[in-house]
């Protein structure tokens, strides 16, 4: 131990040129290694490093989804109607059943899922609307969209696409509403008509 530092610890030669020297030495020392460490003074901030693999991209492709479509037209009444769907198009966490209430979408995993469902009605223009509604637990509707009847060979399409909060083994079905007075169908497009889809957002 130097002797500036011996007469400082031992309360020494405090006010003498010795021991302010020393003191203001030290303190610059002291600034110059925080600047160092911390980028002032042409100092740069050290990078931070990981442990491989400690950080790893979201799973997307593996986030709880399913989409489903129903291969053939669905007749539906004047009034409301269930639609169901017995291809899958993918299901990455057991949410749909084609033995069994294929009419339902059910989380098998709790968070917030985006739901979207579409279809296409036959031309007929008798009435007022056709409407898709999204209904939660086969009691409460989340959401519905309408559009106008049209006939002449037109047919008019809807959907719907919602947001919501779902507990393990809640479910999401899709109604239509139809106002003709008679049955008219709900037709078989592809995978787009009639289309029913959820997915967790991330």
């Amino acid at each position: 131990m130097s002797t500036a530092t011996t007469n400082l610890a031992l309360g020494k030669g405090v006010g003498s040129d010795n021991a302010g020297t020393y003191l203001k030495t030290t303190l610059a020392a002291a600034l110059d290694t925080i600047d160092g460490k911390f980028g002032g003074a042409g100092g740069t901030i050290p990078t931070a490093s990981l442990e491989a693999a400690a950080v790893t991209a979201p799973k997307i492709a593996d986030l709880p989804k399913a989409k489903v479509y129903n291969s053939a037209a669905i007749n539906v009444i004047s009034g409301l109607t269930t639609l169901t769907f017995d291809s899958e198009l993918k299901d990455t966490d057991g949410i749909h059943s084609t033995a069994s209430n294929t009419g339902r979408l059910t989380a098998q995993t709790a968070g917030d899922y985006r739901i979207t469902a579409a279809a296409i009605f036959s031309s007929n223009a008798t009435g007022s609307q056709r409407q898709l509604r999204i209904i939660l637990n086969g009691t409460t509707a989340l959401i519905w969209q309408s559009a106008p009847p049209v006939g002449g060979g037109d047919r008019p399409g809807v959907n719907a696409t919602c947001t919501v909060t779902l507990a393990v083994g809640d479910y999401v079905t899709v109604q239509t509403y139809q106002d003709s007075g008679s049955t008219l169908t709900v037709d078989a497009v592809g995978q787009a008509s009639p289309m029913f889809q959820m997915e967790l957002v991330p």
